[in-house]
């Protein structure tokens, strides 16, 4: 089974997505399953990079130069735009600032394998919560987790970061505010990781053309496929954050880079 690894690098996220791509090469020595797809204005210092790395397959796609939100919000556009490019059996969005840091890595390939849910996506590593005794803890030792948890269930009918603005193409209604996901990695069969690219970009555009961004940009939009569609749903250990209390049981397999150390 072949894996695409797509990273949307512009300006000096491209120094984080390199770190990425070593600290995978650090896990899977000697892997050549798996291609690279970093889409960037610095084509040639990706081609510089290669040749450090000659045994990793790399495919440099050359883009505009985006700024924030831009860089983020546009990722389902550009991913579609180039879909015949992405061959590959399954691929996977990977944010340039992440971090690999356990072979375990390899589960969340296989993990849009499973019958109907082709997509997998990761719960929000800010917004999950352990259960039982656990939950119990955190909220005894954690009051101000539980303060912002009763907060956000009783203003926006959910813990998470939701879109609540109606006019917005990434709206999500109270009732649907379940399970909150990240925007940062997710991974499908290619047909479904392109369909879905395909949808989200068609309401990228209808927002942009109205003049609106969406709270948090195309996590808001992940986060309204997500709210009426079958997927699997796994662990934030595959978007794991240290400073995050309610984390600390779970393994650390992919790693969110904190820009502000």
């Amino acid at each position: 089974m072949s894996i695409g690894i797509l990273s949307i690098a512009t300006n000096h996220y491209l120094n984080y997505w390199m770190s990425m791509v070593e600290s995978f090469k650090e896990c899977f020595p000697g892997h050549d399953t798996h291609t690279f797809y970093v889409f960037t204005e610095q084509t040639e210092e990706v081609d510089l990079f290669q040749r450090k790395h000659p045994d990793l397959n790399i495919t440099a796609v050359k883009i505009d130069r985006l700024k924030f939100p831009e860089a983020s919000l546009l990722r389902y556009e550009i991913y579609y735009q180039f879909k015949d490019l992405i061959v590959e059996d399954v691929l996977m969005h990977l944010d340039a600032d992440m971090l690999i840091r356990d072979p375990k890595f390899i589960q969340l390939e296989t993990a849009a394998n499973l019958g109907p849910r082709a997509i997998a996506l990761v719960s929000h590593p800010g917004y999950w919560r352990p259960a039982g005794m656990k939950r119990v803890k955190l909220n005894l030792t954690n009051p101000k987790i539980l303060l912002r948890d009763i907060h956000l269930s009783i203003k926006y009918g959910g813990v998470g970061s939701w879109e609540a603005d109606r006019t917005s193409s990434a709206y999500v209604p109270r009732n649907r505010r379940n399970n909150y996901v990240c925007g940062g990695i997710w991974v499908a069969r290619n047909t479904e990781f392109q369909k879905l690219c395909k949808e989200l970009s068609l309401l990228t555009r209808v927002d942009l053309e109205m003049g609106k961004i969406p709270i948090w940009h195309d996590e808001s939009f992940l986060n309204l496929w997500a709210s009426t569609n079958k997927f699997r749903l796994l662990s934030p250990s595959f978007c794991y954050d240290p400073r995050y209390p309610q984390l600390e049981s779970l393994d650390n397999i992919v790693e969110a880079v904190d820009k502000n150390a």
